[in-house]
Formats: structure tokens, sequence, C-alpha cells
């Protein structure tokens, strides 16, 4: 059976954890190493394009870049406020001695930096996470937009969820990324299992970047066939038998 999270579950483990001695440093680290252990089986070079939102699932994504760095060509797209982060602040300082070219866009007005040049393998959406449930607008949707047409000829790979989806739902906003892999950390969420939001998220993987004994008030889980005893009977059997 596999163990399924809500988003205030995976916020209360990401809070026990800092209570164990970890940091928000720390623990976006594992996640891009994890990420980029992914990435780079499918694709051990070329070019990446990985656009990140203000919370934490975009500090995902930069620390992502900063991993990808010595292997990728790697263009980030920073958008909103939140590049202040302390845990944000310490991912772009070690991309200061990379190639990785760094675009931050603080509102729409900035919209379409770095968009030009040669077109990427490989594009990340790193802009929304299990923390929101906002209709994406204004950049954001635009980025979207962008991801989903750069999809139709490069791999669109998501962290943790495909941006619009709806986290603990199945629901879609109108704007959504269609991702054709998504790599989730420490357990499945809701949005991967039920419809119409499972379809953008492409082919699941879950990944565990690092221990926890947190345990859910409430476990929930799910099963595939594999945890299904094969049933042999004879052709004549019944009910009753």
């Amino acid at each position: 059976m596999h163990t399924l999270y809500r988003s205030e579950e995976i916020a209360q483990m990401d809070a026990r954890a800092l209570e164990q001695g970890a940091t928000l440093e720390s623990l976006t680290s594992a996640v891009g190493r994890q990420m980029a252990r992914c990435v780079c089986q499918a694709h051990p070079h070329g070019r990446v394009w990985i656009f990140c939102g203000p919370g934490l699932n975009g500090t995902d994504g930069v620390a992502l870049a900063a991993e990808l760095a010595a292997t990728h060509q790697v263009r980030l797209f920073c958008l909103g406020k939140g590049q202040e982060r302390a845990e944000r602040q310490f991912h772009l300082r070690r991309l200061k001695e990379t190639r990785v070219e760094v675009y931050t866009i603080e509102n729409f007005a900035h919209w379409g930096q770095g968009l030009t040049g040669s077109t990427p393998n490989l594009v990340v959406d790193a802009l929304f996470g299990t923390g929101s449930n906002r209709a994406p607008e204004g950049m954001f949707a635009a980025a979207i937009e962008t991801i989903n047409t750069l999809g139709k000829e490069a791999d669109v790979w998501a962290v943790d969820l495909p941006s619009g989806v709806f986290p603990d739902a199945g629901g879609v906003h109108q704007a959504v990324v269609q991702a054709h892999h998504t790599v989730t950390f420490m357990g499945y969420k809701p949005a991967h299992l039920l419809f119409p939001a499972a379809e953008k998220a492409g082919r699941v993987q879950v990944v565990y970047p690092f221990e926890s004994d947190y345990r859910a008030q409430i476990p929930r889980g799910w099963f595939t066939q594999s945890d299904v005893r094969p049933i042999t009977r004879a052709r004549a059997s019944h009910k009753g038998t």
C-alpha cells in the first residue's frame, strides 16, 4: 500500500523535521538532490528551463538548478516576491559561480525576459506546490502557458505537483501545467490520483529526500495490484466454495 498525504500533513511533516534540528536550507537541498538524480537518469545533459514560484516549491526549483549547474545548460526564472527568503538566498548564492542564467521577474511588466534563443529539452515546473490552491493569474498564468507551449517539443517535469491543480482534490484551475513526469516527495498526494488533476501529472515518481518519523493522525493509502494476493481457483467454483 502506498501512503497518501494531504497538504496540511506535509506541512506538519516539515515542521516536525525542523523541530528535530533540520533547516529549510537542508530540506530544500535534499529535495534538489533527489530531483536532480531523477532528472539526470532521463536527461544526463541538455538545456533546462526552470520556472520557480515565490514559495518553497520555487526554492526547491532553485536548489535543483544548483544541482544541475555542472551538467546542464540551466536557465532559471524566479517569479514573484519571495526572493529574499533566507533559504532562497542560500541556493541563489550557490549559483553565483556557475553558468546558470537567472532571471528575476517580480511583476508582469518584466515578463518575457529570457524567453528567446535556443529552446530547452527539459522544462521544470516549480511554480506552486502542495501549499497553494490559488488560481494562477498574471505572469504565473503566462508562465504556465509558456510551459505547456514548450511542452509540445520538450519534456515537462513538475516538482511535487503540476501547478494549477488542487493538491487535496481532483480539480484543476483554468491555467494548469500539463506535465509528462512528476517527482513527488515523501508520499502521494490526492491530486496524483483524482481526475482531472491526475491526468495533468503524467508519470508520478515518489522519492524520499529525508527520513521522517511523522505519522498522520488519519492514515491514508491506496492499493495497487501488487498489494493483492493472486487467487487460484477451479473454473467451476462459486461464492460458497
